[in-house]
């Protein structure tokens, strides 16, 4: 199969996870209707919309079977995480304001400092067990992918300690809108398939779950073969492929899911949701593949270089930073929006470079 081909398949799958994962936040909304606004956006949507991240790791890494399936994984992760702390953030900001909340342009909004400073001081305490691991060890072994899912735990139990509520009387069941029976199936409608759109059950829920989760994994399969098929194609590093297109495919649900929080006027759901992605992505989505891999085949080679020990330290410096832009103004407004596209377009420009000399060092 031809770089055109590739492409395509990669259009494709990212589409076809856009509507998996919709139908997965579906079924999770509810699942966590009782959980305070921040706790909901940075556990439940965080983890239904990092799912393809976890499953494109997974796949690469037993795909390719090697050290390039870990780094592949790894920049799946950074890419991801880079896309999530930079765009997610900014489309909120621009989705309010020329969308409006409820019809009304808003031109800022606050969140809360106390949900930032969780969400960050978790993402950072996990990139920093991940890098010390990536410099200290030549080798990675299954404690290593156990010892990270024990961050996300500690994550998790400072999350549910934040703060939950009997939200279900403010609960409404939202329908995905498929005009028919085939729509319903084309976009994996599942609620329409299957139970003919009535509200929601915790049955129902669970089986939608299931079912969304199934179709996600087998896109996150040929989505890992198109980023091989695509670094072959433009003869760059596969970790290179995986950190620029697999990255992007599997931010789409993120972005269209903290886009709708935020036009709902649920500002801490938008930005916990795109900072417990992150927090998820580098403890369970990479730590669960490499566990589960760790326990079958052994351990795993660290990748060679400094290249992917570099792309760590350079995800804590953009993520520190765009902490900084949230944390320090008293309100979210343009100018953050301005601060996050500058920013944005440093790493557009370091990625082309990175290109064209084939990787890079710090």
């Amino acid at each position: 199969m031809g770089l055109l081909g590739n492409f395509a398949i990669l259009a494709f799958v990212s589409v076809v996870i856009k509507y998996a994962c919709d139908t997965f936040e579906q079924s999770a909304v509810y699942l966590g209707r009782n959980m305070s606004e921040g706790v909901k956006g940075g556990l439940i949507n965080a983890v239904g919309s990092s799912l393809p991240e976890m499953l494109t790791t997974f796949s690469l890494l037993f795909f390719l079977h090697d050290e390039a399936g870990f780094a592949a994984g790894i920049s799946v992760t950074v890419g991801s995480a880079v896309f999530n702390a930079i765009v997610i953030p900014l489309a909120c900001i621009l989705a309010v304001r020329f969308y409006g909340v409820r019809g009304k342009s808003v031109t800022s909004f606050t969140i809360s400092k106390t949900a930032l400073k969780r969400d960050g001081f978790w993402l950072l305490f996990g990139e920093g067990v991940l890098i010390f691991m990536l410099i200290k060890f030549e080798l990675f072994h299954w404690w290593m992918g156990l010892a990270l899912i024990v961050v996300y735990l500690g994550y998790l139990v400072h999350m549910l300690k934040s703060g939950s509520h009997d939200g279900e009387d403010d609960y409404e069941f939202e329908s995905l809108e498929s005009s028919n029976i085939l729509t319903a199936l084309i976009t994996f409608d599942f609620n329409k398939v299957l139970f003919s759109d009535k509200p929601l059950s915790k049955f129902s829920a669970w089986v939608n779950l299931f079912c969304a989760t199934v179709i996600i994994a087998i896109s996150c399969h040929f989505l890992s073969i198109s980023v091989v098929g695509i670094a072959d194609g433009l003869n760059i590093p596969v970790y290179l492929s995986a950190l620029v297109f697999a990255a992007a495919a599997t931010s789409v649900p993120d972005t269209f899911l903290s886009i709708k929080d935020a036009v709902k006027g649920q500002y801490d759901d938008a930005v916990s949701n795109a900072f417990g992605s992150n927090t998820f992505d580098i403890t369970v989505a990479l730590g669960l593949p490499l566990l589960v891999y760790g326990l079958i085949y052994g351990t795993v080679p660290m990748p060679e270089g400094t290249d992917i020990a570099a792309l760590r330290v350079l995800l804590v410096v953009i993520t520190l930073a765009v902490l900084l832009m949230f944390y320090i103004p008293k309100k979210v407004t343009g100018y953050t929006a301005s601060g996050l596209a500058v920013l944005f377009a440093i790493w557009v420009g370091f990625l082309i470079w990175a290109s064209q000399m084939g990787g890079f060092t710090l």
